[in-house]
């Protein structure tokens, strides 16, 4: 990515928007950190309007703080002209992984 301080390590999940990726943030006198990294796609990063969401998706994210919510703390642009956030990884399970159990029922609300 951008001057090489986030080098992708995988590919995590994709959608219609975005891919998001693990990513290692590197910085001065051997920092490293693992971050969650989500690209625009490139089929859709030359339209404006997409700009424009995945732009104030960002704006917004990055003002929340919570204990629920992953922060965001970086908005950059490819050499490609993609748009990336950049954002806390957190590692485990899927939200829909949990909802629905790993033998596929339902988990009960309570």
């Amino acid at each position: 990515m951008a001057e090489q301080r986030y080098r992708v390590v995988e590919r995590i999940a994709s959608g219609g928007m975005a891919t998001v990726y693990a990513a290692r943030v590197r910085g001065a006198q051997g920092f490293e950190k693992l971050v969650a990294l989500k690209r625009m796609l490139p089929a859709i990063s030359a339209d404006v309007e997409f700009q424009k969401m995945f732009l104030d998706e960002g704006r917004l994210a990055a003002h929340i703080r919570s204990s629920y919510v992953v922060s965001t703390f970086d908005l950059q642009r490819h050499d490609d002209g993609s748009l990336y956030l950049v954002m806390d990884l957190v590692i485990g399970a899927s939200l829909a992984y949990i909802l629905h159990g790993s033998a596929g029922t339902p988990l009960p609300v309570p």
